[in-house]
Parts: C-alpha cells; sequence; structure tokens
C-alpha cells in the first residue's frame, strides 16, 4: 500500500512511525516532512499550500490513502481537491473544518450551538481590543487567531500585562486575536474519529502546556500528556458526544461537506465537573498523539479509511485500547538567545528505546548523529498498567537521554496525585 501524510511536526512523525511499525511493506510518504520523519519514510518536498501539486504527486505514485494533519493544507482545499480527484482522503475538507482550524469561527460555533465555552471577544483592531481589556475579569487569556507550531497564548493577570501583549499581536500586518475568561479547573482533551454523520471517542488525554514547574512560565504546544484521564469516565464522553460533536457534526452537514477525520475538544473541568469547551483542533496534537498511540489496539489504517468511505458505525462498534496508561514528557532545549543556532549532540536514545518510545521534535540529523536545535527536542512514551508504573519506566530511561541544555518538567514526572 502507499500511503501520503501531509504535514511536518512531530505528529507526523508520531504517526508515520506506529504506521510503519503496524506496516512494515508499506510505502510512506511524508510531504514535506522534515529530517527526522526520514528515518522510516521519504520526504516529499511539496509544502502544504501546493495543492495541486500535491494531489498530481498522489495520481502518479497511486496513493491509497492520504492522511492531512496540516490545517494550512485543510486551509488550501487540500482535501477537497483530493476527493474531486476520486483520490482517498482522510481530513475534512476547508469549510468543514473551519470551526478547528480558526478559534474566532470556533468560538462562534458554540456560541451558535450553545456549547459551553468561557467568555470572549474577538478583535481584529487593536483599539477596540484595547477596550475590552479595561472592563475585562482578569485573569484572561489572549490568543492568535489560528493554530500555528507556536501556538501563541498568553495567561494575562492585570490589564498592563494585557496590553504588552497586545502590543506583540498588533505589532504584525493583519492580526486577529480572541481574548477569552481564564477558567480554573482540570483540563483535558477528547479525540474523536468520524466519518461526518457517525463518531467513535478515541481516548481522552491530560495535557501539560506550561513550560515551567507547577504550571509556570509561557503556554507551549505542550510538554507532557497521558491517557486516559484519571477524573475523565465514559459519563462524561458521553456528554461531550451528545452536546458538542453531535450537533457539531449536524450543523457542519448543513452548511457544508460532513467532517471526515479527527475531531479535538479541548475542555475545562470546573469544580462540580462542569464542563467548558476551549477550542477545536482537527488532528491529533503533540505529544497526545504519542499517548493515544501507544494505547490504540485497532489498525489506525482501517480506521481512516472506514471514515473516509461512510462506514464507521458499520465496522466497528467502538475503538479498542489497551488496558493501559500510557504517559508522555517532552524534552526541550533553551539556546543562550532566541535566535542561537547552535546544535547539540543527543546520546543516548537506544538505550532510552529498550523500554520507551522516543519521537523526534525538532532535531537533525548531521554526520550520523542526532543532533538537538532549540524548542521541543523530542519525547519519550511508556505504557504500562498503572500511570504511576509507566511515569517510573520514564524516570529510569530519561537519564540515558542527553544533550547540553536539556530541560523537562520533573513536577509531572513526579506528582503522585494527577490532576
Amino acid at each position: 500500500m502507499q500511503i501520503l501524510i501531509i504535514g511536518k511536526t512531530a505528529a507526523e512523525y508520531a504517526l508515520a512511525k506506529k504506521i510503519k511499525e503496524l506496516h512494515p511493506d508499506d510505502i510512506i510518504f511524508v510531504a514535506p516532512g522534515n529530517q527526522a520523519i526520514g528515518d522510516f519514510a521519504t520526504c516529499i518536498d511539496i509544502q502544504p499550500d501546493k495543492t495541486e501539486e500535491m494531489v498530481e504527486f498522489a495520481q502518479a505514485n497511486e496513493i491509497n490513502i492520504t492522511i492531512i494533519s496540516d490545517d494550512t493544507a485543510i486551509e488550501n482545499k487540500m482535501a477537497d481537491a483530493f476527493n474531486e480527484s476520486g483520490l482517498m482522503v482522510f481530513a475534512p475538507e476547508k469549510e468543514a473544518a473551519r470551526f478547528a482550524t480558526t478559534k474566532s469561527v470556533g468560538k462562534r460555533f458554540m456560541y451558535k450551538l450553545n456549547i459551553p465555552t468561557p467568555k470572549f471577544g474577538i478583535f481584529d483592531k487593536e483599539n477596540t481590543a484595547r477596550e475590552y481589556l479595561k472592563t475585562a475579569t482578569y485573569p484572561i487569556l489572549i490568543k492568535a487567531d489560528k493554530h500555528d507550531d507556536g501556538e501563541r497564548v498568553y495567561l494575562c493577570h492585570s490589564e498592563r500585562e494585557a496590553n504588552k501583549i497586545l502590543n506583540k499581536f498588533f505589532a504584525i500586518s493583519n492580526p486577529k486575536v480572541v481574548i477569552e475568561q481564564y477558567i480554573q479547573g482540570r483540563e483535558a482533551s477528547l479525540y474523536f474519529l468520524t466519518d461526518g454523520y457517525n463518531a467513535l471517542p478515541v481516548s481522552t488525554v491530560v495535557p501539560y502546556k506550561y513550560a515551567s514547574e507547577k504550571d509556570g512560565g509561557s503556554i507551549t504546544n505542550g510538554v507532557g500528556a497521558y491517557t486516559p484521564a484519571v477524573f475523565a469516565d465514559d459519563k462524561l464522553t458521553r456528554n461531550i458526544l451528545e452536546k458538542v460533536i453531535y450537533p457539531a457534526l449536524t450543523e457542519i452537514e448543513k452548511n457544508a461537506s460532513p467532517y471526515v477525520g479527527v475531531i479535538g475538544v479541548d475542555i475545562i473541568l470546573d469544580e462540580k465537573d462542569n464542563f467548558s469547551v476551549i477550542e477545536f483542533n482537527s488532528f491529533f496534537k503533540s505529544p497526545d498523539i504519542e499517548c493515544i498511540l501507544s494505547i490504540v489496539e485497532d489498525d489506525l489504517l482501517d480506521l481512516f479509511k472506514a471514515c473516509t468511505i461512510g462506514s464507521l458505525a458499520d465496522d466497528y462498534d467502538f475503538i479498542k485500547l489497551k488496558d493501559k496508561s500510557s504517559f508522555s514528557i517532552v524534552l526541550t532545549k533553551v539556546g543562550e538567545h532566541l535566535f542561537d543556532t547552535n546544535t547539540e549532540e543527543v546520546d543516548g536514545i537506544e538505550a532510552a528505546e529498550e523500554e520507551a518510545t522516543v519521537n523526534l521534535y525538532n532535531t537533525i540529523n548531521k554526520e550520523g548523529k542526532i543532533r538537538a536545535k532549540n524548542g521541543r527536542i523530542l519525547s519519550l512514551t511508556a505504557e504500562a498498567s498503572t500511570l504511576s508504573r509507566a511515569k517510573e519506566i520514564i524516570r529510569q530511561n530519561i537519564e540515558f537521554i542527553k544533550f547540553k541544555g536539556k530541560k523537562y518538567r520533573k513536577d509531572i514526572l513526579d506528582c503522585v496525585n494527577e490532576r
């Protein structure tokens, strides 16, 4: 089988690696991919905004299924073009996905469908945003409208702090920001596969996004995660299906093509276990995907195909998961200054992989050696019968990984009482 994955981040790395484990004889292409992905897939130099080139490549190479995990590709009507060309594609079309690829659209979408979400404002003019800050209840979150690799989200505790953040946003051309009331509670991400009419839950993940110990510092794309969430039960999943997923699918189908693919729902649970939806995602985030892939027992490609041909409900009553917990932690490197281009050799990967799964993020292969750039470098993931045992496996193996500037959240590795 010939498989094409469109994207270039850690999520595509984890997905391609897992598919290669399941189907060692299949040929996997990743466009554009990255150097690390080249260890088990063929990277193609076609960018996610080159829709026609991507379709031509898929046709010329007789691709059996294409998996689009990149928002830029979705917004450039990649899935639309593949469907029009009769090519099997696991991804939503542009209009169907707008609620998940654009935060302001997602917020208006939730407001229309009466889906619980924190109080918010959407602004494309600086003076209007600043007026809003004067009467806001702090703390608040200020977010970029688009999901991107930087995932620009800022927690502000005062109007003065918030105005400084707005300066950053409105220093760039044509910005749009979402300002949202911060809600204290337990955060989780629920993931579903859908053919546009039916949906099946995959798993519930607890993400760790703050860069520093005890949820301090900047908000990142993710520095750790575990699944399943210890506080999330079947009742919560049914609630999200009934009050969020199915109303969303019905509304989308009325106004666009049915949504095919992954729907990620980020929620906050308050002290009374009432949920608020923060935002949606059009694919698995990283390191969430590493946790999920380690416990899914069903064949991923079969699940994706069932979604693309509309047979999900006929072929599956549920998605089979191992009766295990999975924990993932991200190792980062911070350079001496913002534009530090120095790389550091990474040692110990093979030793760590004896018991854990290593997924590479921001690395290069230079003369046969893995070298760390800046930011998120790699993740270690382990599964076990209990979450504490999965953490113990990581604790024992994380010391094998060595590179200058190595950093990780020790508190989430050591904590006993999970949030």
